[in-house]
């Protein structure tokens, strides 16, 4: 058995062998939890993101003597997707803790992590190898972006592009309203470097602030399945993570549906995103897609490189580019949903 801590006032015991993952990694609400508590020894405590702050607060106090009136167990898990391990780590340490600890960070750059005490956990790697595949697509556009939370690289290349004259033939989506929603212009972007100017600002709010690439877009949720036209229907998909720090580097279900649909893909994201995509075996098209703007350090300079590439892109035959690299997009996917894909980050080493 497992126990997971949530908070003070929610806590549960599970047992992992009846959990259903490939079914819970397609609900909408983050699942982290139940395919942590699968992967980590049997016996744990699991301490979900947010239970506890990064940084030393009066508050943790009370989860710490919490976690430690559960004494039967055998150690202690604090899931961390955010990218902060280390912070998270450090302010752990402080806390008179009974049992042994770990942190399972989701970020990239713990892939060969030296620290015993943080664990690599592909989250998302892991929770997309149950999304279905598209077995072939023959798109229309060239060009596909979705963007529901306004992050400040969001919004820099949303400006980037709108000026575009193949702006409109892009399939886009900008400012879809979701529970977790928020807006750049009244508040600046709490996980991210790049701070919006004033002058950036003045020309996102003369842009539309809302623009659905489909109407069936109008819904309440983080849509993660693959049968959006942005993955049907486009030979490249513009990735815009959730994060642009360097320093928190992560693959989210954005940069792995383009895989399950066998698309190109530009990443508007941190660098060395793509060169972790090459590490775990992905084809990203080198011969093709100029990624040398993921070696760039400058935030804004990262994405007016990759834009560029788009530029370049959009002056070629790209439909037919797409054509020829059929058998390639195929073993990008069969390598995605094969053993030995899994087996390269298993077992964690706890």
């Amino acid at each position: 058995m497992q126990l997971i801590i949530f908070d003070q006032k929610k806590i549960i015991e599970l047992n992992p062998e009846d959990i259903d993952i490939a079914n819970e990694a397609r609900k909408y609400e983050s699942t982290t939890h139940h395919l942590l508590s699968t992967l980590v020894p049997n016996n744990s405590i699991i301490v979900c993101q947010g239970a506890i702050t990064e940084n030393h607060s009066s508050e943790n106090y009370k989860i710490v003597e919490l976690i430690n009136h559960y004494k039967t167990y055998d150690r202690i898990i604090f899931a961390c997707n955010n990218g902060n391990a280390e912070t998270l780590l450090e302010t752990c340490t402080q806390y008179k803790f009974i049992l042994p600890f770990y942190i399972a960070a989701a970020c990239a750059n713990f892939f060969q992590s030296k620290n015993p005490k943080i664990v690599f956990f592909p989250e998302d790697e892991l929770h997309c190898t149950y999304y279905p595949i598209i077995p072939q697509i023959n798109p229309t556009k060239k060009f596909s972006c979705l963007n529901s939370n306004k992050w400040s690289h969001r919004i820099l290349t949303y400006i980037h592009l709108y000026d575009k004259p193949y702006f409109n033939e892009i399939i886009f989506g900008w400012g879809r309203r979701t529970d977790w929603t928020l807006d750049f212009l009244e508040q600046e972007d709490f996980i991210n470097d790049i701070v919006i100017t004033d002058e950036e600002k003045i020309k996102l709010a003369s842009m539309p602030k809302r623009i659905l690439a489909h109407p069936d877009d109008d819904t309440n949720h983080n849509d993660r399945t693959t049968n959006h036209i942005a993955y049907t229907d486009a030979c490249l998909n513009i990735i815009t993570e959730t994060r642009s720090k360097n320093s928190t580097p992560q693959l989210t279900e954005k940069s792995l549906k383009p895989i399950l649909s066998g698309q190109f893909f530009i990443m508007i994201g941190s660098s060395g995103l793509i060169q972790h995509m090459r590490v775990i075996g992905f084809d990203t098209f080198d011969d093709i897609i100029d990624h040398s703007y993921d070696n760039i350090e400058d935030e804004r300079e990262r994405i007016s490189t990759a834009i560029k590439e788009l530029d370049r892109l959009n002056e070629v035959d790209l439909f037919e580019l797409h054509a020829q690299c059929k058998e390639r997009f195929v073993k990008n996917q069969q390598w995605f949903k094969s053993p030995e894909f899994v087996a390269q980050f298993l077992p964690l080493k706890i």
